[in-house]
């Protein structure tokens, strides 16, 4: 009887042990995280009428480096549209798509006019971020 019982009990043991194993994806040493924080701030008028804003993120370190800064374009219920890269690069966001489309490279000012369907009479007003966090009035209603 004490035989079964320590059998038994050996079964246990063993049955209770497992082993785990971490793999990570192929490449995920290549990669590294960067902290982007906002820098500036823009309102995007066409002919006088707000119709969006862009947000620039850049490393704190190294703010003035293309490859390191993203620009948010919003609308102006501050709901990213797009994006742009620090090369120029111009990306919209389409609804019920997982990736966005690219429509162009060039300046800041032509890539938020082409993501927010502005005419040629846009232009960028530099604001602070307070100014943008404020809700417009038609977005309270």
């Amino acid at each position: 009887m004490k035989s079964i019982a320590c059998i038994l009990s050996s079964l246990l043991v063993v049955a209770a042990c497992r082993t785990e194993t971490t793999e990570e994806p192929a490449g995920a040493s290549l990669h590294q995280i960067e902290k982007l924080l906002p820098q500036r701030a823009w309102n995007v008028l066409d002919g006088g009428k707000p119709i969006g804003s862009i947000v620039l993120y850049a490393d704190p370190e190294a703010p003035t480096d293309p490859a390191k800064q993203y620009f948010s374009v919003r609308n102006p219920f501050q709901q990213e549209l797009g994006s742009m890269d620090g090369l120029g690069r111009a990306w919209k966001f389409s609804p019920h798509q997982r990736e966005a489309r690219l429509i162009g490279a060039g300046t800041v000012l032509e890539g938020a006019r082409r993501i927010l369907g502005g005419g040629v009479d846009c232009e960028l007003v530099e604001v602070s971020f307070d100014t943008l966090r404020a809700m417009p009035a038609s977005a309270r209603k």
